[in-house]
């Protein structure tokens, strides 16, 4: 369930695949020239190659003209650009412009009002007949009524890179450090009997949730559901499930639920596809009781600007689910402990009223 996202998320900030488009239908619709993409904030500007401002080695410079600032000293990762050769998306993103000079490959810099670009195969953008594009989204992230991270996007994008290298007694578990403190706070407080993982990976997360019932002599187990191939290693404290998210009611039956210790949390860190993150939500709400929380994880996918690659995302479910539901309320003394939102789990921590 964790591949996907580990993919996906490789391609943000300096790690995108150059001419790979990473677009939804209705961007491609605004690149094409097919939609407007006022409605939704979009500007989208057609460069003008005839009125570069120089070239050395791979990289150009270009003026632009009308769009908020990019990148400074001061703000490395500022920059929302995001710029087309003939509709394919090049990158990475934020990338050093002696890097753009010597390499090239579709890299580029959005630095004050400069961008600095190169083509995809090292030709000449001035006389290569290709059409270039950048599509600045500046307000797509407050397109809803759910307030996003007030994290910066390039403050998110090192983060990611860090967890998703962090390991726990040498077992992948890419959890955001800001969480870590929250789910010890929560287990603290709400001392869960249960906890139940959907999304398991490697197992480091289920493993460092077991440690933590036991640090805080919470008498608990773990039920990790994933639908790949339980790990290889065993913990008594652990009970490692093979099921597919879609159909989790299947693995965790509604009468095998009314019979655990509770209180009971949930955990959604699957797959991270809208549809995934709706499933496991409208099977475990009813079914939660009064007090107890589930968590929905990774709705930072938003504000890294890759909801597109997972339908909406986790966030789109999650606003599905509270307009629809009215028996669950966002614990925002979680979500803004750090400030609005500075978790990976932006809005995610519901609570049962």
């Amino acid at each position: 369930m964790r591949s996907a996202l580990l993919r996906s998320l490789a391609a943000l900030g300096n790690r995108v695949k150059p001419g790979e488009p990473r677009l939804s239908a209705k961007d491609l619709a605004v690149i094409s020239g097919e939609a407007d993409g006022l409605e939704r904030g979009i500007r989208l500007q057609k460069l003008d190659t005839s009125r570069l401002l120089g070239q050395t080695g791979h990289c150009l410079a270009l003026r632009l003209e009308n769009l908020s600032a990019g990148d400074s000293m001061s703000t490395p990762g500022a920059s929302m650009l995001r710029l087309f050769e003939d509709g394919c998306e090049l990158g990475p993103a934020h990338s050093a412009i002696a890097d753009i000079q010597q390499t090239g490959g579709g890299r580029f810099s959005h630095w004050g009002d400069t961008l600095h670009f190169s083509s995809r195969d090292g030709s000449n953008p001035a006389t290569n007949g290709r059409e270039y594009r950048v599509l600045w989204d500046d307000f797509r992230v407050r397109r809803d009524e759910l307030p996003v991270s007030s994290l910066p996007l390039g403050v998110i994008l090192n983060l990611q890179r860090g967890i998703m290298s962090y390991r726990y007694k040498g077992i992948d578990c890419f959890k955001c450090p800001f969480d870590l403190a929250l789910y010890q706070q929560l287990l603290w407080r709400e001392r869960p009997r249960t906890i139940i993982e959907i999304g398991t990976w490697k197992g480091g997360s289920a493993l460092w949730l077991a440690d933590m019932l036991t640090t805080f002599d919470i008498d608990g187990h773990i039920h990790s559901f994933d639908i790949a191939d339980p790990p290889a290693w065993s913990d008594k404290r652990i009970t490692f499930h093979q099921a597919d998210a879609h159909a989790i009611g299947d693995a965790a039956p509604a009468s095998w639920i009314g019979e655990l210790p509770r209180p009971v949390l949930v955990i959604e860190d699957a797959g991270h596809m809208a549809s995934i993150t709706s499933a496991v939500l409208e099977y475990f709400g009813p079914l939660l009781r009064s007090g107890e929380y589930m968590i929905v994880e990774d709705t930072v996918i938003h504000d890294m600007h890759a909801d597109h690659l997972y339908d909406g995302g986790p966030r789109r479910a999650l606003l599905e689910f509270l307009g629809n539901n009215n028996d669950y309320v966002i614990d925002r003394s979680y979500c803004d402990f750090y400030g609005e939102n500075v978790t990976w789990n932006v809005n995610g921590y519901l609570r049962r009223i």
